[in-house]
């Protein structure tokens, strides 16, 4: 079981040593002034550490023993900073005469006064562990009780150094700080009682990634932006509970309730969180990504870091592992609802509802549902951790998201009418999100139904008033949309697009080409085809390059369109008739993509099937 602070593993390290107090006592026959080099003997050899009492040796006779120990320093191991584990003024335990005569020794107190423990972890050693194999568990303690007590943790290979105040004389008071895994790190902790079995504490607690406790907790932790909690910490015989908690996470606040139970044969965690107002780039880095790091924005100088690297690197798609031992060793049932999400302008997320459970090393997300652009996206996830690399599987819908909420920051858009539809079904393997999208196997659809779109629009894609009229006949005014459909393969990273169609009230537009996921790279074209014929040689193609992080869009300027056009729009009619149950469930039969299925077989020119639009396919296969 994992202990909540490692001052908890000491004690109880330190209490075992209690053992050979009391054989001691027996030995010396009652005598207390013949008892100091019989004790400090006996826990010697019982710890390979060296015991030195500086003072008088007390002890009381009754149905409890009490035994008591002035000037105590028990030395550390020769690697320590730190020459001695523990210091003490005075050190004090009673024991039940009846567990001294069956040999099975509990202690119903143990005090220590103005203690000085140094807690430290080297190459896989550790200050605290003081029996000897084969010395057996050490015993229960009824009550703890530290009078000004100095802890100190030590672990310079993760970066930790904690200096923490304890005293339990009264209430329990805990004042720690330092640094945790290199980041800054303050604890606080106040309550009624103090026992390895029954704690009750009002807790606040501070730190740059909530992942970083795992030192503490001995449990995986999700990674987080820097945080602030506090609320009630309690601990029964069912486990352990943190309640109340209420802060902030990132910029997030967060109202949450938390518990923890050491069951056979799997360990459970149980989360529900709530937050009023969810800046949505605060879970970036549950799955990999760091937090915006733009100013105003929290995030830990570690998470900045890794964005600059990320930009450096031209990346988009996170490349940080997942920590799959967050859900193999224990199982997990999560509940996250952001009622308000506070998301970048481009992203226009309204509020979010999300159940986590791992069960027996598989992690599901069932069901993320997303409120969006006056519609929803609902999605189910699910990582198999039992797998080396991790196997990924998901499936998203979106339906009636409105064209001119998806794209609030493009000024043309927000005149756009239609709704969007679409699903993507992909499974992959790999350690990060970059890596399962690297591998990725399925298929991701897209549709919108009716509306208008500004011409405007293609300003934002490099080009001018002029260069627009290239690609639509309308001229600088809003257009009528009939529908537009997407329909890409995915195979091994490469998403192949086996249908890119737009239909406005003049013209068509067919696209080809493909999106490699593991480059993270596009090489698309789009072909118009005018349905004023009068216009067919004004047309140029436009191709779409670049990576995902900084895509470019400009015309092709040396190849007008008046060649292989058509043999696109002959391409298209075998993939859109395969697309058509997708059409019919998406928008619905009724709609205009509906017709634009119907009337796929029509759109070709008979006089130009000749041309068998092998560029198309080609560049579609690539």
């Amino acid at each position: 079981m994992p202990p909540a602070l490692k001052t908890t593993a000491a004690i109880a390290g330190l209490a075992a040593v209690a053992v050979a107090f009391f054989v001691a006592l027996i030995a010396a026959f009652l005598d207390a002034g013949s008892l100091r080099v019989p004790i400090e003997r006996a826990v010697t050899a019982r710890t390979g550490r060296a015991l030195a009492i500086g003072g008088e040796v007390e002890f009381d006779l009754g149905w409890r023993i009490a035994i008591v120990l002035n000037d105590v320093r028990l030395s550390n191991p020769a690697w320590a900073r730190r020459e001695h584990f523990l210091e003490a003024r005075r050190v004090k335990l009673v024991a039940p005469l009846t567990s001294l005569l069956i040999g099975r020794l509990s202690l119903d107190e143990l005090t220590l006064e103005r203690p000085k423990l140094a807690l430290e972890r080297r190459d896989g050693e550790r200050t605290w562990a003081l029996g000897r194999e084969g010395s057996g568990a050490p015993p229960a303690i009824g009550r703890l009780r530290i009078d000004d007590g100095t802890v100190e943790y030590l672990d310079r290979a993760a970066q930790t150094e904690i200096t923490a105040h304890v005293d339990t004389s009264d209430n329990v008071e805990v004042s720690a700080k330092g640094t945790l895994r290199g980041a800054p790190f303050r604890l606080d902790a106040s309550g009624p009682t103090i026992a390895p079995r029954a704690l009750d504490l009002q807790v606040a607690i501070a730190g740059d990634d909530l992942a970083a406790l795992r030192e503490i907790v001995g449990i995986a932790v999700p990674s987080t932006p820097p945080y602030e909690l506090h609320g009630r910490l309690r601990r029964d015989r069912a486990g352990w509970h943190f309640e109340d908690v209420a802060g902030r996470i990132g910029d997030s606040d967060v109202a949450a309730t938390l518990t923890y139970t050491d069951d056979a044969p799997r360990p459970r965690l149980a989360i529900d969180v709530v937050s009023e107002r969810l800046d949505f780039d605060d879970l970036g880095p549950l799955i990999g990504a760091p937090p915006t790091t733009t100013p105003g924005e929290t995030a830990s100088a570690e998470q900045r870091r890794m964005a600059r690297r990320m930009q450096e690197a031209g990346r988009a798609l996170p490349v940080m592992p997942f920590d799959a031992s967050l859900w193999q060793r224990m199982d997990i049932d999560a509940s996250v609802l952001g009622r308000k999400v506070v998301h970048p302008p481009a992203l226009p997320i309204e509020s979010l509802d999300a159940r986590v459970r791992a069960r027996d090393g598989i992690l599901r997300l069932d069901p993320l549902e997303l409120r969006t652009a006056g519609g929803r996206v609902s999605a189910r996830i699910e990582l198999d951790g039992r797998e080396h690399p991790l196997r990924g599987a998901a499936e998203v819908e979106f339906r009636a998201l409105r064209l001119r909420e998806l794209f609030p920051t493009i000024e043309p858009m927000k005149k756009a009418r239609g709704l969007a539809h679409g699903r993507a079904r992909l499974t992959g393997h790999g350690s990060s999100v970059a890596e399962l999208l690297a591998s990725a196997d399925g298929r991701i659809s897209l549709a919108v139904d009716r509306g208008t779109l500004s011409n405007l629009v293609l300003e934002l894609l490099g080009l001018d008033a002029g260069e627009a009229i290239l690609l639509f006949a309308s001229g600088d005014r809003e257009i009528a949309l009939r529908c537009a459909v997407a329909d890409l393969g995915v195979r091994d990273g490469i998403a192949t697009s086996d249908l890119l169609v737009l239909d406005t009230a003049d013209t068509l537009v067919v696209g080809a080409g493909v999106i490699d996921l593991r480059r993270e790279t596009l090489d698309l074209t789009l072909y118009p085809r005018p349905k004023d014929v009068s216009l067919f040689a004004a047309r140029t193609r436009l191709n779409v390059r670049g990576t995902l992080r900084n895509p470019q869009v400009r015309p092709d300027p040396k190849a007008l369109a008046t060649r292989g056009v058509a043999a696109a729009v002959l391409a298209l009619v075998n993939p859109l008739l395969a697309l058509a149950p997708f059409i019919e469930t998406g928008p619905g039969r009724d709609s205009d993509c509906a017709q634009l299925l119907a009337q796929a077989k029509t759109w070709a020119d008979p006089s130009t099937s000749r041309d068998d639009g092998s560029e198309l396919k080609r560049r579609g296969r690539r």
